[in-house]
């Protein structure tokens, strides 16, 4: 499974984090799942109320040199393989 991260605490983020988590291909067979770097407080409550499979990945804090530190980090290990800035 491919997961495809979303940097951003806009609700489009979170949104586009669960279009890849839930589409379907009918020629490409391989999985994806949907992430959100950092998102708001209220986004890993809500979507686990919802049920939407979508990941979460903090920051320290909301600047960009944050935001660079924490993809960084989670493509070296393997936690993400893509990212939409």
């Amino acid at each position: 499974m491919k997961k495809i991260a979303f940097a951003g605490t806009d609700g489009r983020t979170l949104l586009c984090a669960l279009v890849i988590s839930t589409a379907k291909s009918d020629i490409y067979p391989e999985a994806f799942q949907g992430a959100v770097i950092r998102g708001t407080p209220a986004m890993p409550k809500f979507t686990e109320m919802m049920n939407w499979p979508v990941e979460f990945i903090p920051t320290d804090s909301n600047s960009a040199s944050d935001y660079a530190a924490a993809i960084i980090r989670n493509l070296k290990a393997g936690k993400i393989d893509y990212v939409i800035p």
